[in-house]
């Protein structure tokens, strides 16, 4: 894990970067996307994200997202285009 996010273990997180690369895995239907200077926020729902408390900005995240799930995201899969993103440190 990395040092900056260890202390957010199994805690809810907003996210924003842009997409450096993407891999189908068509054997698990999932998509791995490589993201890019990804800045993580803590989440608090009474500010906007440019006001929220930044835990890190990695060089880079995976994300791992299933086929099914792709429509929930409201991001075009072309290089260097930015994506935003939730989810719970693992």
């Amino acid at each position: 894990m990395r040092t900056p996010l260890a202390p957010y273990l199994d805690k809810y997180v907003l996210c924003k970067g842009w997409i450096a690369d993407w891999e189908d895995m068509p054997e698990c239907s999932t998509r791995r996307v490589f993201v890019s200077q990804p800045t993580i926020k803590k989440a608090n729902k009474n500010l906007l994200f440019k006001e929220q408390e930044v835990i890190s900005t990695e060089h880079h995240l995976n994300l791992f997202i299933r086929y099914e799930d792709l429509t929930d995201y409201d991001a075009v899969f072309e290089l260097n285009s930015p994506i935003s993103f939730t989810g719970v440190i693992e």
